[in-house]
């Protein structure tokens, strides 16, 4: 029975052996005859070498997978014929039969820089057409797409100047221009989706608009502030008077109550009445007393 001491240096020699990942049949001779010497049986020593030298490249193959080497998922199909590797004590003493082993075959071995080297192609793809779309929206785009903040801040950007010279006012103003096209779809695109008020808030925003009224005599702008508005109240009017429930009708009077234009009121109490007395009879004397 060896030392400690004996076992350590043997272990040390091993080790020293082993350094190359390969084992010489000088070294296995020097190896064996060390641990004969302290007591060790020559076989069991010979299977002891093996061990050794199968976690050694095992070893040196879990070291071989780096980050992005790593085996995500395999898929498994079939196996094929591997010879068996000989052993230290057949190799030491030479001959043998040369033997076979089935080992499993991976059909499909996916890695996981396969999934990552795609997802940062589509992350820098995806920053690449968003930074496109940004530098290269246009506000009809953006109404095209229903995105009426995108081409609020595209409008944002023009200019809109103007200079008085004897006694007229020189306007160059395109943004005042934009925003009443942006204005115009907002308020339909509100009308559908049944926000009225709102609709009609933002038109009424229109006279405020600078050089609107300039830009309109100038003929840049083509169409008149109460001209847009009547037609809003009239494409809310019409859509009310399709749909009867006791909350349209009060949106549809106070809308109705807050036109100021008595010429309006008259035309569209008299386009609508009729529609209006079928679809509400409850109500319709209330909104006869405002008309």
């Amino acid at each position: 029975m060896p030392t400690i001491e004996q076992r350590e240096q043997l272990d040390r020699l091993i080790e020293s052996a082993l350094a190359d990942g390969k084992l010489s049949k000088k070294e296995i001779e020097v190896l064996t005859k060390k641990a004969k010497s302290i007591g060790i049986d020559e076989d069991e020593f010979l299977i002891e070498l093996d061990a050794e030298k199968i976690n050694l490249k095992k070893t040196k193959k879990d070291n071989k997978v780096g980050f992005f080497n790593k085996v995500i998922y395999h898929r498994k199909a079939g196996v094929k014929m591997e010879e068996v590797e000989k052993g230290l004590k057949e190799e030491f003493l030479g001959g043998g039969k040369t033997e076979y082993q089935e080992v499993p075959v991976n059909e499909l071995i996916v890695r996981l820089w396969h999934v990552l080297v795609p997802l940062l192609f589509v992350i820098i793809g995806s920053g690449i057409g968003y930074n496109f779309y940004i530098n290269h929206t246009t506000i009809d785009k953006a109404l095209a797409n229903y995105d009426f903040e995108k081409a609020r801040e595209l409008m944002g950007e023009l200019r809109c100047e103007g200079s008085k010279g004897l006694g007229l006012i020189d306007v160059d103003c395109p943004r005042t221009i934009q925003e009443v096209k942006i204005i115009q779809q907002e308020s339909h695109f509100l009308i559908e989706n049944d926000q009225f008020e709102k609709a009609i808030h933002i038109v009424k925003s229109v006279e405020a608009l600078p050089y609107y009224q300039e830009l309109y005599d100038n003929g840049k702008i083509t169409i008149y502030y109460d001209d847009l508005l009547e037609g809003i109240y009239i494409e809310i009017m019409a859509k009310i008077s399709n749909n009867t429930s006791e909350y349209r009708f009060e949106q549809l009077q106070t809308i109705y109550s807050g036109i100021q234009s008595n010429q309006l009121r008259k035309q569209l109490y008299l386009s609508y009445a009729d529609s209006w007395k079928k679809a509400y009879p409850e109500y319709f004397n209330k909104l006869t007393n405002n008309k």
